[in-house]
């Protein structure tokens, strides 16, 4: 639900107006690292809230009163609203262009005026007038709030955006792109802050062309490789094979990240997918002429098997999920056009319904910080599994996001077993995979890459979904799975083609389906952790009031055994206790003044694994006599006629040894410790 909670009037303090600011140098920050942009100064971008347009030359008005600004030459950018103006030679410095921001972003009439930069692939790279902000673990949220407030930054348009706390969502009050990326470098810098960053319109690449080619499974050498069209017979995914054994389960959805996908293809198996970009009327499926890509990744997931038609995926009875994050460039040179938040959002959205492994066949001219904590977090979780393609300039290094730890970059191999020729390569490469004449689904009719149903497609675009539908064929396999233990059974079973073990071309292997499913993945047990209070050897612990046990928590340890007992063995327990907690209370009263106590956990996880605390038992000392029933701080006659009085009573506070009636053992206790100060 969309939160709204006014903060100010104008980014008090951190707005800063042309002539303080006046630099030649402006930085986006990657975490707390910064990252110099580079100014064109040939343009401006303006934006134009469609709600917010009074008529419909609302914005050739605005433009024309701005004598620096070529409004006549203004082109539509991509993302609805956006519009891109040349300046005049005159006005082509990084001080005019700060001038010429600044006063068209005083009218009305446009609702947002911002600079150009050029990404990392040369295109536009755009801030908006949203900003995303995370704080840091340690600050709680009620800090959260009184610091926003006091730096006045502007409405939260989301509070735990993307379902990650502590990050937000800020839509600033200023109408001047600047001003937005110099609040979000301030708020960066600081230590009570994990990340801050404009949500950026940037541009990107599907990894993959297309090649047309012939038609029918015997065309699907990534699956089985008979040495066609000149191929190495078993230079192949196994994909048959794995087929014996499973097909894939329904339950199981991979989020296909691209640019939509055709939601009424006869031959992909899929759900209703997801526009995360503002098209109206799009719901997951293509928005314009040039959006092809994301059909054909789909195709390799989840191509449908045994209904007579053109080709199958790798795993065909699971399903795939289209979000649409990214509007294709016309012409279709390949490129698009995307902000940051629309990759966190369909990440969150995937999350939220059930989504276990996605694919994002694409990479983008800049790195967002917003966008690789919702991967981090999301691969952290254990629930999701992240797969992108390494990226196509057969160049050192993959390509963002497939760059990131928490996701597997995967380069393309072709039909005889070598690296594609295009294909990136590195340490940073997890799997490798057919990504050359790979037959897939095409955008039906007159619409797509070929005037048919199916294409031929190359690149590392297609080799990270046919290893994202191994992922897929695991799960069917094992649901149970963590998104590391995915990845030990990939890595386990893939063919070792390189260098023994994880080289720079192959990374851990030639992906293979049957492989995979035929590797038992032994779960770790959950790791080790300490017992924190009460700390070992420690005396005078009230036995009246409540003991809070505290002990560190253990990875991926699901329950906890507490054990209290009078013996270092643990055994007999006078407390025990199964928590999902690293803590318990034990309520006063309990347990027996004046008597040392050893206590110690276990953790277990969800295979039955345990694992048990350091140090494996601690102890501590209640305060006070046994017999002080009246605790008075002495035993005394007052206790001994309080005992005699209750004598054969069941239970109560001169039950002194805890077993339910009093008796003569109570008696000896309390004269064996007559007179004794119980301080």
């Amino acid at each position: 639900m969309k939160q709204c909670i006014v903060l100010g009037a104008a980014l008090a303090g951190l707005a800063l107006g042309v002539q303080a600011r006046a630099q030649a140098t402006y930085d986006l920050y990657y975490f707390d690292e910064p990252q110099s942009l580079v100014l064109d100064p040939s343009r401006v971008a303006v934006f134009q809230d469609i709600d917010e347009r009074a008529h419909a030359d609302a914005l050739d008005a605005a433009l024309a009163d701005v004598p620096e600004l070529l409004g006549k030459q203004a082109t539509s950018h991509d993302i609805a609203g956006w519009s891109l103006v040349p300046v005049t030679h005159a006005s082509r410095s990084a001080l005019a262009i700060e001038h010429v921001v600044e006063k068209a972003a005083r009218d009305d009439r446009l609702t947002f005026v911002s600079p150009v930069f050029f990404d990392q692939l040369g295109g536009p790279f755009i801030v908006t007038r949203d900003m995303l902000v995370g704080f840091d673990d340690r600050v709680s949220l009620a800090e959260q709030h009184d610091l926003l407030l006091q730096l006045d930054l502007g409405d939260i348009v989301t509070e735990r955006y993307a379902n990650m706390p502590g990050v937000y969502k800020i839509r600033a009050h200023t109408h001047n792109g600047f001003d937005v990326l110099e609040a979000a470098a301030v708020l960066a810098r600081r230590d009570d802050v994990r990340f801050a960053e404009p949500d950026m319109l940037f541009t990107g690449h599907g990894s993959g062309g297309y090649v047309p080619n012939d038609t029918g499974f015997a065309n699907c050498w990534h699956h089985l490789n008979t040495g066609q069209s000149g191929g190495t017979p078993g230079i192949d995914m196994g994909t048959t094979d794995a087929w014996t054994v499973q097909q894939g389960d329904a339950s199981v959805l991979t989020l296909i990240i691209d640019t939509g996908v055709e939601q009424a293809h006869p031959d992909i198996n899929q759900l209703a997918g997801m526009d995360f970009t503002g098209t109206p009327g799009v719901n997951g499926g293509p928005g314009n002429v040039c959006d092809n890509h994301g059909t054909a990744v789909a195709g390799c997931v989840s191509g449908i098997i045994d209904n007579t038609l053109g080709t199958v995926g790798v795993a065909p009875l699971t399903r795939t999920v289209s979000a649409r994050c990214f509007v294709s460039a016309i012409p279709c040179t390949g490129g698009w056009s995307a902000s940051y938040s629309w990759t966190a959002d369909a990440l969150a959205w995937g999350e939220a319904n059930g989504v276990r492994v996605t694919n994002n066949s694409n990479y983008y001219g800049g790195s967002s910080s917003t966008v690789t904590a919702k991967y981090q977090q999301t691969r952290a979780d254990g629930a999701m599994v992240h797969f992108a393609s390494a990226g196509n300039d057969n160049a050192l290094g993959s390509t963002y996001p497939a760059s990131l730890t928490s996701v597997n970059s995967v380069a393309a191999i072709d039909r005889n077993g070598s690296k594609a020729s295009f294909s990136n390569y590195g340490p940073d490469i997890a799997f490798s995979a057919p990504g050359v004449s790979i037959y897939s689904t095409d955008r039906t009719g007159a619409d797509g890459y070929v005037g048919g149903d199916y294409a031929s497609v190359s690149g590392t675009s297609f080799a990270s979904p046919n290893t994202a539908g191994v992922a897929a064929l695991v799960l069917s396999e094992h649901p149970e799975y963590t998104a590391a233990e995915i990845e030990t059974a990939l890595r386990d079973g893939a063919i070792d083609m390189g260098a023994p073990g994880h080289d720079d071309i192959y990374g851990w292997g030639f992906v293979n389906a049957a492989g995979a499913l035929n590797v038992v993945v032994v779960p770790d047990p959950p790791a080790p952790f300490a017992l924190m209070s009460p700390s070992d050897g420690a005396p005078a612990v009230s036995a009246q009031t409540n003991i809070t046990f505290l002990w560190e928590a253990s990875d991926p340890g699901v329950d906890y055994e507490l054990l209290v007992a009078t013996t270092p063995a643990l055994t007999n327990p006078v407390h025990s206790v199964l928590t999902p907690n690293a803590f318990s209370i034990l309520g006063g009263g309990t347990l027996t003044k004046g008597t040392t106590y050893y206590w110690g956990v276990t953790a277990g996880n969800i295979d039955g694994l345990t694992t048990p605390s350091t140090p494996a038992v601690a102890s501590f000392t209640t305060a006070g006599c046994q017999a002080d029933a009246n605790d008075d701080g002495q035993v005394n006659l007052l206790d001994l006629n309080n005992l005699v009085f209750d004598f054969g009573a069941a239970g109560g506070p001169n039950d002194i040894n805890r077993d339910g009636i009093v008796d003569l053992d109570d008696l000896q206790v309390v004269l064996f410790e007559f007179g004794a100060p119980c301080s």
